[in-house]
């Protein structure tokens, strides 16, 4: 990967086989297994906005509830994500928010169509760049480029200047669980979004705040898990499944 002071929001997997001496055997065996996530740059692309979770029948419900342009990266399944890097190209018609809502591409009509993803487009966004180079200590002791790896940086003080630090995401975490023991848990998950932001500002500073995004897609399944939704449906693979209901007239449609 070409070297750069510059903090990217994300890297092509060209800069990821480069940075990280994978091919593309390598990454696409982690992307099956889960354990890295691949994702789309889109530039205002209207899509339709779900909530799915799991019914008592045990079907999975898909539930729109609002049409959106979407900027920035959004998260391919692992099963597509593998598809394209192995194919180098596939029509992908669901994709994934931050914070695990179901996206699925719509003309002007409201009518569904597939996207031509080419594995040039795929890329790995920033948080999760940094934790699987923690995850798996590929940082390199002379690397100069980029924000050092999560592992490698040292806390900072509230009033220290610099580069943000790691997030700390298991005492976030702790802290989390400290706020539903003590004070119950919040009337909404927009409300333990804000504290969480409030913690790690108070805690490690306002530099060392992580973003918005990246607080919500972790406080949304404590959330969910505190309100006893802890059988929502995975929403990070909502590809391998079918509608089954057609979407004219209804308010949900079932995935069996």
């Amino acid at each position: 990967m070409a070297r750069t002071n510059r903090r990217k929001p994300y890297y092509t997997l060209r800069e990821i086989f480069e940075r990280w001496s994978m091919d593309a055997d390598d990454i696409s065996a982690y992307v099956l297994e889960g354990e890295l996530c691949m994702s789309l740059p889109v530039a205002a692309l209207l899509m339709e906005v779900s909530d799915t979770h799991r019914a008592a029948d045990g079907q999975v419900r898909v539930e729109p509830k609002a049409r959106q342009h979407k900027v920035g990266p959004i998260d391919l399944s692992r099963i597509d994500a593998y598809a394209v890097i192995r194919n180098g190209t596939g029509q992908i018609a669901r994709f994934l928010s931050a914070t695990g809502e179901l996206l699925e591409p719509i003309d002007d009509n409201g009518e569904r169509h597939a996207l031509l993803v080419k594995s040039s487009h795929l890329v790995v966004r920033h948080d999760e760049f940094e934790r699987f180079e923690m995850e798996h200590d590929l940082s390199r002791p002379d690397e100069a480029d980029l924000p050092a790896p999560a592992h490698r940086r040292t806390w900072q003080s509230p009033t220290s200047r610099g580069a943000p630090t790691r997030h700390d995401w298991e005492q976030c975490l702790c802290e989390l669980g400290a706020i539903a023991h003590d004070e119950g848990l919040p009337e909404t998950q927009a409300e333990l979004v804000r504290r969480t932001l409030d913690w790690f500002s108070t805690t490690y500073g306002p530099e060392n705040v992580p973003s918005e995004s990246a607080v919500k897609q972790r406080v949304s399944r404590f959330w969910h898990r505190l309100r006893g939704e802890g059988t929502r449906a995975p929403a990070q693979h909502p590809a391998r499944r079918a509608t089954s209901v057609p979407r004219h007239g209804k308010s949900s449609r079932a995935i069996p």
